[in-house]
C-alpha cells in the first residue's frame, strides 16, 4: 500500500513503523531489512519509557539483550529509531498535557511529537527558516510572517479536503473518508512546526567552532527566539481568526508551533548550506546537479584559503583526497581546523547536549542524527543514547557509519522525506 501512494505524483509515499519496545513481536520486528526477511524497505523505530530504559541500565539482562540489538541494527543500517516516549509526553504543549493527549509514535523523521487516537491521525504544517542569515532576520517580523503562511497552507489543506467532503461525487467522498481523520486532526489542532536549517554554516560564517562556548550560547539564543516570535504570531492568528475548539481559552490559533526536520534539498537549494541543525559532511564533494558531475566547496573554508593564498586547485585536491577534511593541512592554526571539522571529525555529544539545550525551546521535536564510526566501543555508543534519554532528548534519527549498505538506504529514505 506504501508504494502504490504517491507524493504529488512525483515519488512514492513513505510509511515508518513504531513498535513499543516491551512488545512481545520485538524481536521479530527488529529483524526487518534483514537479509531474507520478506520486509526490506519499511523504515521503523521503537518507542521506550522511562521505566524500561531505567530497568535495561539497571542491569535487567532481557532489556540490555533487546538494547543491544537496537543498538546493533542501527549500526548496520541507521534504524530504527528511537522514540523516548515519556520524554515526548512529558516535554508536549499546555493543552495536550491538559486534556490528557498521549503522543504514542512519531513520523518518517522523528521531528513529530503529536497525538492520535480513534478520531485523529496527525498532520503538520512544516517549514524551515534560514540560520545562516540570523542576524538579518532576528530582529524582524520574519519568524511571524512564516508562521501566517504556515498557517495559510493548513486552512487550504483543510479547505480542499472540504471540497471533497461536501461532493456529491462518490469518489470524491471515499477520498475524504481515506482523509478523514488527517481532517479531524488538521482542523482541531493545526499543529504547525517551524524549524531551521544552516546551523553549522552559521557557525562557521563566524568562525565558531561547533562545540565551543560561543556555540551553545548562540544556540539557546536562537531558538528562543524563533520560539517566542512564533509563539506571538499565533496569539494575534487567534486574535484575527478564532481559535480551534481544543484551543479555546489558550489564547493561540495552533496547539504547537516548533519542529526541526532535515533539510537535504532545502538546504542545498537555500545557498547549499548545512542541513538543519547537524555538522557538515565534507568541506568538498561532488555531487550530480541536472546529470553533470559538480565539485561543491564550503564557501567559508574557500574564504579563508583565499585569505591565506591557499585558495589552490591542489589544495582542493588534497581535501577531497582526505574525505574533505581540512586537520591534516599545516597552514591552518588550530582553532581554525576546529571551526572547519566535518561530521565525523566532531565529538558526538556535542549534538547531543547542543539538542537537549535547543529541546527547551522547541514544543514538538527535533530530527538528530549522529555519526558513528564502526569501530566505536559499543559502551560510548551507548552513552550517546542513554545520556540523550536522560537529558530530555525526544527522539534520536539517523545513525550515520561508513557502512556502504547504510549510506545506500539513507540516501534513498532522505530523498522521500523531503518535501
Amino acid at each position: 500500500m506504501v508504494d502504490v501512494v504517491s507524493q504529488g505524483s512525483v515519488k512514492h509515499g513513505r510509511f515508518s513503523a513504531y513498535l513499543p519496545i516491551d512488545h512481545q513481536d520485538i524481536k521479530e520486528f527488529l529483524e526487518i531489512g534483514t537479509e531474507g526477511n520478506p520486509i526490506q524497505e519499511l523504515t521503523h523505530g521503537v518507542t521506550v519509557s522511562d521505566q524500561w530504559m531505567q530497568e535495561m541500565i539497571d542491569g535487567d539482562n532481557d532489556k540490555r539483550a533487546i538494547w543491544a540489538k537496537v543498538l546493533q541494527r542501527r549500526g548496520e543500517i541507521g534504524y530504527p529509531y528511537i522514540l523516548f516516549r515519556d520524554n515526548a509526553n512529558n516535554g508536549t504543549v499546555d493543552v495536550y498535557k491538559d486534556k490528557n493527549k498521549e503522543i504514542y509514535a512519531s513520523n518518517l523523521c522523528t521531528e513529530i511529537m503529536l497525538p492520535s487516537d480513534e478520531n485523529w491521525s496527525f498532520v503538520c504544517c512544516l517549514s524551515s527558516i534560514n540560520l545562516l542569515h540570523y542576524d538579518q532576520w532576528k530582529d524582524t517580523d520574519a519568524v511571524e510572517t512564516l508562521t501566517f503562511f504556515l498557517d495559510a497552507v493548513m486552512d487550504e489543506f483543510i479547505t480542499k479536503l472540504e471540497v471533497y467532503k461536501d461532493s456529491p461525487l462518490r469518489d470524491d467522498q471515499l477520498t475524504f473518508t481515506f482523509m478523514e481523520k488527517a481532517y479531524n486532526f488538521a482542523k482541531d489542532n493545526r499543529a504547525l512546526g517551524l524549524g531551521a536549517l544552516g546551523w553549522h554554516s552559521l557557525l562557521q560564517s563566524k568562525m565558531l567552532s561547533f562545540d565551543s562556548e560561543e556555540a551553545y550560547t548562540l544556540n539557546n539564543e536562537i531558538f528562543k527566539t524563533i520560539k517566542e516570535k512564533s509563539y506571538k504570531a499565533s496569539e494575534e492568528l487567534a486574535t484575527l481568526l478564532g481559535e480551534p475548539a481544543i484551543l479555546k481559552g489558550y489564547g493561540r490559533r495552533n496547539t504547537t508551533l516548533n519542529a526541526i526536520a532535515p533539510t537535504t534539498s532545502s538546504a542545498f537549494i537555500l545557498g547549499q548550506v548545512s542541513q538543519g541543525i547537524e555538522p557538515i559532511w565534507s568541506n568538498s564533494y561532488v555531487k550530480d546537479i541536472a546529470k553533470i558531475k559538480t565539485t561543491i566547496k564550503n564557501p567559508f573554508l574557500e574564504q579563508l584559503l583565499e585569505e591565506k593564498g591557499q585558495n589552490t586547485s591542489e589544495v582542493w585536491k588534497n581535501i577531497r583526497d582526505y574525505d574533505g577534511s581540512v586537520q591534516h593541512l599545516d597552514f591552518l592554526t588550530e582553532h581554525e581546523k576546529e571551526v572547519f571539522k566535518t561530521y565525523p571529525e566532531i565529538d558526538q555529544m556535542a549534538i547531543v547536549y547542543q539538542a537537549s539545550t535547543r529541546q527547551n525551546h522547541i514544543d514538538q521535536g527535533q530530527s538528530i542524527n549522529v555519526m558513528v564510526h564502526p569501530d566505536m566501543p559499543i559502551k560510548d555508543v551507548n552513552k550517546i543514547y542513554t545520556t540523550a534519554w536522560q537529558l530530555g532528548v525526544k527522539s534520536m534519527y539517523y545513525q550515520h557509519s561508513m557502512n556502504a549498505a547504510q549510506k545506500f538506504k539513507q540516501k534513498k529514505e532522505c530523498l522521500s522525506c523531503e518535501g
